[in-house]
């Protein structure tokens, strides 16, 4: 019992650690700036030191190194297939082949190996616009003009007058009135400013769909992320909010951009698989709930507090583990070697007792910690501040946190105290076999 809670308790930290960099990145998908104007144009006018430009790209994760083996040896104990490491002698002298690792990079390159790009203003993010607007959807300052979405969850918001027109709201393929057409090699986009939508923040190139955390990665359904792939991609839940304006296939996307696929044996690449261009809007956020953003960004400091935590955890756990195995160990030379020995089979538990004692408070401090990390964002979807698609993200991370590591360091806690309770009647069981 004692190895399944240690066990538990080096994994919940693990999975710890995912959710604090997924909760980290989202809080930095906020500080997005929203986009004004899509531009082919490698040195686009701009009008002031304000205005920047970003190019609307993908990304390839990067690989570590791997070995991949075409076949078996009982003789050697080498299994064919794939594995996340560099091969050793014995999969050498069999022939395995070593796979070099790629390095992470920009995938910029769309059709005709052109590149999109977005020219977006200062001090537009979420961030910075969420608290410029009442709960009536005005702004609160009259040197403020409202952009986007009246009867949207947020309201719309409220941007700078100074910068004299509204953000990006929405980009199409075909035109409509009021569209503005941004040409191409091949293609043309067109985009609108008009309030029935609210502002662009996010432009990606992405298989498949666009992840809630922005940092992760998606893969098609039914397909399975290249086992040498770094980045994170079991974790990502999709935003449904994101929308497509393009799509390619995955081994022409990958030629346009240079990417050397060819030398990562067992990666099948296809165009059946579909790199898209997608584009999602600024968090749509309720102005009766602008009290909670703040909160969030406090919640995600907290993250670090709590992983600190996490790891005395482990090291008080790792003391406390050796010195229970070695106290069991010494228990059962007494009951083999020195029947007799009462006084010393005593000593012996309570040092058992004192490793229990150590090990206990650092797992109940984490596991409060956790949950209530987890129920904060469950009363954020229950105040429901953001639309349905949103809230069911918020849903999912919750999810995520409480069925990872806030359930992992649950059964940590609860098999250690299982396991002392159980170790203290086989005391009092060999406490009278050796008084016998």
């Amino acid at each position: 019992m004692l190895i399944v809670s240690f066990t538990y308790a080096i994994i919940s930290r693990s999975d710890f650690k995912l959710a604090k960099t997924s909760i980290g990145d989202l809080i930095q998908d906020w500080k997005q700036d929203m986009v004004f104007e899509i531009t082919s144009s490698g040195s686009p006018s701009l009008a002031d030191t304000n205005h920047y430009v970003s190019d609307w790209k993908g990304r390839w994760p990067g690989t570590k190194n791997g070995c991949f083996c075409s076949k078996s040896s009982t003789k050697y104990k080498v299994t064919a297939g794939l594995k996340g490491r560099e091969c050793n002698r014995n999969e050498t002298t069999v022939g395995c082949n070593d796979i070099p690792s790629t390095p992470d990079r920009n995938l910029e390159k769309w059709i005709n190996g052109q590149t999109i790009r977005a020219v977006r203003v200062k001090g537009t993010s979420f961030l910075e616009t969420y608290k410029n607007i009442n709960s009536n959807g005005k702004c609160k300052s009259s040197d403020q003009m409202h952009c986007g979405n009246p009867n949207s969850k947020s309201k719309g918001f409220c941007i700078p007058g100074s910068l004299g027109k509204c953000p990006i709201t929405n980009i199409a393929t075909t035109s409509s009135a009021n569209y503005a057409a941004v040409t191409f090699a091949g293609f043309t986009l067109y985009t609108s400013t008009d309030s029935q939508n609210n502002p662009i923040s996010h432009l990606q190139i992405s298989e498949s769909h666009m992840c809630f955390v922005k940092s992760q990665f998606a893969t098609s359904p039914g397909r399975t992320a290249y086992e040498l792939k770094l980045g994170e991609f079991s974790a990502c839940s999709e935003d449904k909010t994101a929308f497509s304006v393009g799509e390619m296939g995955e081994k022409t996307f990958f030629d346009i951009n240079g990417l050397r696929y060819n030398q990562l044996t067992a990666y099948s690449v296809s165009d059946d698989y579909k790199y898209k261009l997608l584009a999602s809007r600024t968090l749509d956020w309720s102005p009766d709930c602008a009290d909670t953003v703040p909160t969030m960004q406090a919640k995600n400091q907290e993250l670090e507090a709590i992983s600190i935590d996490f790891r005395n955890m482990v090291i008080v756990y790792s003391i406390s583990f050796a010195f229970t195995v070695i106290t069991m160990i010494g228990s059962f030379i007494i009951m083999v070697k020195a029947h007799k020995e009462i006084q010393k089979f005593k000593i012996v538990f309570i040092c058992r007792t004192l490793c229990f004692i150590m090990a206990v408070p650092v797992l109940v401090l984490v596991y409060i910690k956790v949950r209530d990390f987890y129920k904060f964002f469950d009363r954020i979807h229950q105040l429901e501040c953001s639309t349905g698609e949103t809230n069911a993200n918020f849903v999912d991370l919750t999810t995520s946190v409480k069925g990872k590591a806030g359930y992992k360091t649950e059964v940590a806690l609860g098999v250690c105290i299982a396991g002392y309770i159980v170790d203290i009647f086989l005391c009092i069981y060999f406490l009278c076999y050796l008084a016998d």
